[in-house]
């Protein structure tokens, strides 16, 4: 995701509060599970690019999704829980599209 995402109320919450081991990484240089190519690659580097509208799009989507977790009467651990499968479907989704559409 982008880095700029990390000022996100939501975002904070869940990275100082959530306790599992596979939390979201931002620009994952070393895992690629959690990267979103925000490019299409040419030569194995790419080129990177202003994505200002891509990222507020993120970041309406994961605000707003937070606040309907965190109306619920459930434990902050399970807000967390649901946030980061929520946040992971995001992930895994973007990927293919933007895969897809930079192909």
């Amino acid at each position: 995701m982008p880095v700029n995402l990390l000022s996100s109320e939501a975002l904070q919450i869940y990275f100082q509060h959530y306790k599992g081991a596979n939390k979201i990484s931002f620009n994952a240089l070393g895992d690629s599970r959690n990267a979103i190519p925000l490019e299409h690659l040419s030569n194995g580097r790419g080129v990177h690019t202003q994505h200002g509208d891509y990222e507020a799009a993120l970041r309406a989507w994961i605000e707003s999704k937070w606040n309907k977790i965190d109306e619920r009467s459930i434990s902050v651990d399970k807000k967390l829980g649901r946030f980061h499968k929520e946040i992971e479907k995001l992930t895994k989704a973007l990927q293919s599209e933007l895969i897809e559409q930079s192909v």
